[in-house]
């Protein structure tokens, strides 16, 4: 499952820009997510014509992005910066054909860049 499978593999790097109205997540090879945390819902095909959902949202501090695939399934990622500098990332993998669920927890370091 293509969803699955790039929410499950760990970035080792990842540049995080934000703006008035968009969260822009990059990996190391170059892959690039446009996140909208107002609340809207954006629909979006997979290759094969799969259908999902995204929705994303600020809860306090956290960055909440939530997917949910045509006909069942739904991860959800929570975003959250700790005093340290350090980045927790959490996946969480629910529905589908899963029966409960599977969560992976990631931490990454800060590191600054040069401008």
């Amino acid at each position: 499952d293509q969803m699955l499978g790039g929410a499950m593999e760990a970035a080792r790097v990842l540049k995080i820009t934000q703006d008035d109205s968009t969260v822009t997540i990059v990996d190391a090879d170059q892959n690039r997510r446009v996140l909208y945390p107002d609340g809207r819902t954006i629909e979006r095909e997979l290759r094969g014509g799969r259908k999902f959902e995204t929705k994303t949202r600020w809860k306090g501090e956290k960055l909440v992005v939530e997917r949910k695939m045509e006909g069942g399934g739904k991860i959800t990622e929570t975003f959250e910066r700790k005093e340290d500098g350090q980045l927790h990332v959490k996946v969480r993998v629910s529905g589908g054909r899963m029966r409960g669920s599977l969560e992976v927890r990631r931490v990454y370091d800060l590191v600054k860049l040069d401008p």
